[in-house]
């Protein structure tokens, strides 16, 4: 009895580890280099969100997050996107941006994003100007 009770303690403990070992990683889904090479915008998301099936065509639709790194690995910025198929980066002279979401100056160090309204930025890296 006492060794049952023990190795359903250990099963049960190894799940929940399991579970928030799952619930904080990320899994790589894009990768593209600015036209310099510079930069890598690498998209992610969640490990958990990749083990539900979903149908043919509905992988695009699940949350994520773009981060931007320098080519000594050390990020930009990070900006969660609301589905994989718009997290599209655009490369201009002095940084990069996602339409209608957010982008990154590289020259001055920022990362921002729109709010939810439309009318103003929300600062993830830097402060404004």
């Amino acid at each position: 009895m006492r060794q049952r009770l023990f190795v359903l303690i250990a099963i049960t403990g190894i799940a929940v580890v399991c579970v928030l070992l799952l619930l904080g990683h990320r899994t790589e889904v894009a990768r593209t280099s600015s036209p310099d090479g510079t930069f890598q915008a690498v998209t992610t998301v969640s490990s958990w969100r990749r083990s539900i099936p979903v149908m043919p065509g509905q992988s695009g639709d699940q949350p994520c997050y773009v981060e931007i790194l320098r080519a000594d690995g050390a990020s930009m910025g990070e900006l969660p996107v609301d589905m994989v198929q718009i997290a599209v980066v655009e490369w201009t002279s002095d940084g990069a941006q996602i339409k209608l979401v957010g982008g990154w100056d590289f020259v001055k160090g920022l990362c921002w994003h729109w709010d939810r309204d439309q009318t103003r930025y929300t600062y993830v890296k830097g402060h404004a100007p």
